[in-house]
C-alpha cells in the first residue's frame, strides 16, 4: 500500500510523532499495539478479521531525522512486513508524508491476517484512517 498524507504541522512535530511507533494505534484500529523499545526494535500486534492478533518483531532499517524512517520484520516472523515513511516540508506549518507499507503472511493459517490489512474493505478503511491521521496529530 502506498499513500501520501499532508499534515498541517511543522515537519519536526510530524516526525516526532511518527518516530514513536507506539503512536500508530492512535491512527488505525487495525494495529492493536506496538511496543517500541526506542532502540530500533519494536513488537507489533495487528487485528485479524476473526478477532485474533498476529504478532511479530521488527527493526528499524533506516533512520534519518526529519527525513526517513524505514522498518522491517525480523527473520522467522509469521509475516514479512515493512514500512517506509518519507517526510517533506511543504511550508513552515505543513508536511507531506509518503508512506509505503508491505505485509505478507508467511505461514498457512494467516490468510485472515492478510485480509485484515489488504482486503478490499480493510484497505479502504486503513487508507481512510491514515488520511485522518493529520487530525489526530493536530489535537496534540
Amino acid at each position: 500500500m502506498r499513500m501520501t498524507v499532508v499534515v498541517e504541522r511543522p515537519i519536526s512535530d510530524v516526525f516526532e510523532f511518527a518516530r514513536d511507533f507506539e503512536n500508530f494505534p492512535q491512527i488505525t484500529d487495525t494495529i492493536l499495539s506496538i511496543e517500541d523499545s526506542q532502540d530500533g526494535r519494536s513488537h507489533w500486534a495487528v487485528r485479524s478479521p476473526t478477532g485474533h492478533s498476529v504478532e511479530w518483531d521488527a527493526t528499524v532499517t533506516k533512520y534519518v531525522p526529519s527525513s526517513v524512517i524505514a522498518w522491517e520484520s525480523v527473520p522467522n516472523s509469521p509475516v514479512r512486513a515493512s514500512g517506509l515513511m518519507r517526510f517533506f516540508p511543504l511550508s513552515p506549518t505543513a508536511t507531506r508524508v509518503d508512506l509505503t507499507i508491505t505485509y505478507q503472511p508467511l505461514r498457512t493459517g494467516f490468510a485472515d491476517a492478510f485480509r485484515a490489512l489488504v482486503g478490499a474493505n480493510n484497505t479502504v478503511r486503513l487508507r481512510t484512517e491514515l488520511a485522518q491521521a493529520p487530525r489526530e496529530l493536530a489535537r496534540r
